[in-house]
């Protein structure tokens, strides 16, 4: 990590931010890369997760944290980590789970991948954990060296915890605008990106404000289709109905796959040729309308 760390630097988010519905199911996907990919869970992010994805085991070997996020349970399990040979840290779970698995990823020097399970913190997006001893005595923040590679966010997935735990999460982001808008008001010289963090905080206060109280009206009622509510059913719904009105409006015309280089591409080359006509065509058009205009001229001389 860079030195001279100062509080007015930007620190940026993950590397990747992937918010699809559906994207829980397609991990694999994003680890193609590593060989022994290992998984940081816990009881009930587990149970979680292949509730929802639908399968009866994971994808690769399993550690699970204690949920106490304490520097003693990652030391274990960076230990246990690098006996399996670990080239990558995978984190299902929640805020807890996603600082200790920041911190093993810390101490093994591995790519960490995340896979928020509940919305009520922004543990997963932050470079920070928040560490705490064996008494949950609150220990620092350590800022890690590095951020995620990848952050996966399923809203499906998220759709399907507890109202409750959405609701510590819109709270959690309500409560930035009124932490950060006091200091904002204050300041004397806002920069560029202290203006950003201002309007993103505005933007997320009045669209929580407006979109929580009808979202978890259909989240209890299990509406996962509301208009409110995103995720993989509602999306498909959505698709369906884009397929229905492209029927009614008849077939479409699928446009063939095209080549990069004009040579492998007999269409292109064809539209080159075309082209340079059409320039020729251009140029002799343009030629005539000169003669005429010189002869015109000559006519009133």
């Amino acid at each position: 990590m860079a030195t001279n760390v100062q509080d007015s630097d930007v620190r940026p988010g993950p590397n990747r931010y992937i918010s699809t519905p559906g994207v829980a199911k397609e991990v694999r996907k994003y680890i193609e890369d590593y060989d022994h990919p290992v998984i940081i869970t816990g009881v009930k992010s587990a149970d979680a997760f292949l509730d929802y994805t639908g399968e009866d085991e994971f994808f690769a070997p399993v550690l699970r944290y204690d949920g106490s996020s304490s520097e003693r349970n990652a030391r274990e399990l960076a230990e246990q980590a690098k006996a399996l040979d670990a080239d990558a840290i995978i984190a299902i779970g929640a805020s807890k789970l996603s600082d200790t698995a920041k911190n093993v990823a810390e101490i093994l020097d591995l790519d960490l991948i995340i896979v928020p399970t509940l919305a009520c913190a922004c543990a997963a997006y932050s470079p920070y954990s928040v560490n705490y001893d064996d008494e949950h005595r609150f220990l620092g923040v350590p800022v890690h060296p590095r951020q995620s590679v990848a952050l996966l966010v399923d809203s499906a997935l998220i759709a399907q915890a507890p109202p409750e735990k959405i609701v510590g999460g819109i709270g959690d982001t309500v409560a930035k605008w009124y932490e950060s808008a006091p200091v904002f008001e204050q300041a004397d010289d806002l920069s560029v990106f202290d203006r950003l963090a201002y309007q993103g905080a505005k933007l997320s206060h009045d669209l929580l404000l407006e979109e929580s109280v009808p979202a978890l009206d259909a989240l209890r009622a299990g509406d996962y289709a509301n208009g409110h509510v995103h995720t993989d059913r509602h999306d498909h719904r959505h698709r369906r109905h884009r397929r229905r009105l492209r029927r009614r409006a008849g077939p479409r015309i699928r446009r063939p796959h095209r080549a990069r280089r004009a040579d492998q591409n007999p269409r292109i080359r064809g539209n080159d040729a075309r082209r340079e006509s059409g320039v020729r065509r251009a140029g002799a058009a343009r030629g005539r309308r000169q003669g005429r205009r010189g002869s015109q001229s000559t006519a009133l001389l």
